[in-house]
């Protein structure tokens, strides 16, 4: 709420945060996530607690807006697989959205770590989850090595999927990122 600029080094594990004109107001440690390729989707909820995946641990680790650890959790197993959270997104509901690329389930927490619930992966999922965002009234994942946007209402139905009109025939050579708006535009 205050404009603050959040930036992450996922590699090397450390989050900054910085004044609206650029000036740094202050750094601290997360986990490191030596894997890490592509996007790292960490978020800030409306309280200001910073959410941060662990897909090396298989946990969500939640930080007070000063950077002090409040809390740990794991995510959940599936079919033997250990979780692998990519991406944490806040949404306008108060709940924290996690996307497992092991599973391709969409997790829905409260800010402290209390699951609301567990979203699977539809039948016809096209790979693992690459990315989250969320907007007013949807949550958007990304999915997939040819990448799919799917669109989910906030209690987990799934209401549409596009696969971008085909503009990507293979996986792309690049990492794929991408943002919702509050008003639901997606900018690839």
């Amino acid at each position: 709420s205050g404009g603050a600029i959040y930036v992450a080094d996922a590699r090397g594990g450390r989050v900054w945060i910085h004044f609206p004109d650029g000036d740094s107001l202050r750094n601290f440690r997360v986990a490191r996530q030596r894997a890490a390729d592509g996007s790292f989707g960490f978020c800030v909820t409306a309280d200001g607690t910073i959410v941060v995946p662990d897909s090396d641990g298989g946990s969500i680790q939640a930080f007070t807006p000063a950077g002090r650890l409040q809390s740990l959790w794991k995510l959940p197993a599936a079919a033997g697989k250990p979780a692998r959270p990519v991406a944490a997104a806040a949404g306008p509901d108060d709940f924290v959205y996690i996307a497992d690329s092991a599973s391709g389930r969409i997790a829905k927490y409260t800010s402290r770590g209390a699951q609301v619930a567990l979203w699977d992966a539809p039948a016809d999922a096209a790979g693992p989850l690459r990315g989250i965002a969320v907007s007013r009234n949807h949550v958007f994942v990304l999915r997939g090595a040819k990448p799919q946007l799917e669109v989910w209402t906030l209690d987990g139905q799934r209401v549409l999927t596009d696969a971008f009109g085909n503009r990507y025939s293979a996986a792309p050579t690049a990492p794929l990122y991408f943002a919702v708006s509050h008003d639901e535009q997606v900018f690839v």
